[in-house]
């Protein structure tokens, strides 16, 4: 059962990294909130705080505001699972934001505007994890720069 469960992310992880770019736009993204989401308990709050506040100088320094009023927000979530003595980690970068539809424009609904994923089979899942995050971040500043 774990064996299968391994084979579908690597190969949706495949097939992710198949694209150069995602298929999302990051055109006019201005000011987004960020926040980390370790579902598996992994990070202690004071890395976690540390690697927020490195991807808000990053993202500050492409010239986005970091603080906001509208549900634009960066979500870093971070979920494990433990197979054997190994954890197969698995890191999303989304965007998430506000949206209004064409056909309704007084519906305001919430899409995700980015994602990008990573999976990780290891054994220091900490090390791994941060360097998931840096990795994940810099595909995102090299889209956005792309784009803007």
């Amino acid at each position: 059962m774990a064996a299968e469960w391994l084979q579908i992310f690597l190969l949706l992880l495949s097939l992710n990294i198949a694209f150069a770019l995602t298929p999302y736009s990051l055109e006019g993204l201005k000011e987004v909130n960020v926040s980390i989401i370790d579902k598996s308990n992994i990070l202690p709050k004071k890395l976690k705080s540390q690697l927020t506040k490195d991807i808000i100088d990053k993202l500050e320094q492409l010239g986005l505001r970091t603080k906001t009023d509208l549900y634009s927000k960066i979500i870093i979530k971070i979920d494990s699972v433990m197979i054997d003595s190994k954890y197969a980690l698995y890191i999303s970068f989304l965007v998430i934001e506000d949206m209004i539809t064409l056909n309704d424009r007084s519906n305001i609904k919430i899409s995700i505007t980015y994602k990008m994923d990573d999976f990780i089979d290891s054994i220091e899942p900490k090390i791994d994890i941060v360097e998931s995050i840096e990795y994940l971040t810099n595909e995102f500043i090299d889209q956005y720069k792309q784009e803007n």
